[in-house]
């Protein structure tokens, strides 16, 4: 499982999402491609959207069993714009799923190269912008 590895979409996305206003979130979750498991694009969602866009999209994945990593802007009146990489595991994910989000988050990150805050969400409880700028500190 520690041999995880990101799909070009991660990194287009990424870039896209770094030099300019055009995305708020990308979802992230795991596909197969030749007998491989890898961590690819899931969504992405425009400037527009809300932190509650990207919380239904990753209670969504929860209903289908489905662990999943986002990247979210997250904007503030008082302090400059912020990428946060959300790990979603909640506890009605299978222990199998739990594990690969644990084991592949590294890959994640050297392909997020600049992201400095990553948090963790176990409840959907927790998926509200009031929990997230706690989380962040805001």
């Amino acid at each position: 499982m520690a041999g995880i590895k990101c799909t070009s979409k991660v990194s287009e996305a990424f870039e896209t999402m770094k030099g300019t206003t055009d995305l708020r979130y990308i979802t992230f979750g795991f596909v197969e491609k030749n007998q491989k498991l890898e961590i690819d694009v899931r969504s992405t969602g425009p400037y527009d959207r809300t932190f509650e866009d990207v919380a239904h999209e990753l209670l969504a994945a929860a209903k289908a069993r489905q662990g999943s990593y986002a990247l979210y802007l997250y904007e503030s009146e008082t302090k400059p714009a912020e990428l946060v990489l959300i790990k979603w595991a909640p506890d009605s994910i299978p222990v199998d799923q739990k594990m690969l989000l644990d084991s592949s988050i590294g890959s994640l990150k050297e392909a997020l190269a600049g992201v400095n805050t990553s948090l963790e969400f176990r409840h959907e409880l927790e998926l509200c912008p009031e929990i997230l700028a706690m989380k962040i500190g805001y």
